[in-house]
């Protein structure tokens, strides 16, 4: 299951091109960003399967397009593919792609809650995020511009009474989406802080 280099015409759409490398069986085929394609195919015993593909623009006057594709029996490992897909599959019993389906579902599902976060939000990761300076933190204040999100970290400030204090610095969280979390209030947040303030300071308090 190495990767294949070929040409694709300029304004040769994923489906004519995917319809020419597997045949007439590509009944869709759906482009997530720059890297990865999902693709509905109709077999000859007419059950429809997907085919995960990783894809690959080169700057070749030729060999300018590659391709990896993995059926979803042999459990691909990327698992971003949209609804649109999904819901053209038959229903399978095949493990590895029950499996993969679910990952899938579960993308999704993250994805629609991400969409909930608005502007000055709070959020709280289930699990602390290790940044590099050996800071480890959890909870933080949204900032969105446009479609970016944007990571503020909030803490709570127990020499100024009752207040929550977030950096001026932004914070990167690569694939954000994919971890569990919670959104906040303002409220809600404090007393989250708050909690973990009085912790941090009963635990270096001098005996």
């Amino acid at each position: 299951m190495g990767w294949t280099v070929t040409h694709k015409p300029k304004g040769q759409t994923l489906k004519e091109f995917f319809t020419e490398e597997f045949g007439e069986g590509v009944l869709d085929v759906a482009q997530v960003g720059f890297t990865e394609a999902y693709v509905a195919y109709k077999c000859r015993d007419g059950r429809v399967i997907a085919i995960a593909c990783h894809i690959r623009y080169y700057n070749d006057p030729y060999f300018n397009f590659g391709y990896k594709d993995v059926s979803e029996d042999m459990g691909p490992y990327i698992c971003n593919c949209p609804e649109r897909i999904l819901k053209q599959l038959s229903p399978t019993d095949n493990n590895w792609a029950k499996e993969w389906r679910k990952r899938c579902w579960e993308s999704i599902r993250r994805k629609k809650k991400s969409s909930l976060i608005r502007d000055g939000d709070f959020i709280k990761f289930r699990e602390p995020i290790s940044f590099q300076g050996g800071e480890t933190l959890n909870l933080f204040k949204v900032e969105k511009s446009g479609r970016r999100v944007l990571f503020k970290r909030a803490y709570y400030s127990l020499s100024l009474d009752d207040l929550l204090v977030y950096d001026l610095c932004y914070y990167r969280i690569t694939k954000w989406q994919m971890r569990e979390y919670e959104i906040l209030s303002e409220d809600e947040a404090k007393k989250v802080a708050k909690r973990e303030a009085e912790e941090i300071s009963r635990q270096y308090k001098p005996a």
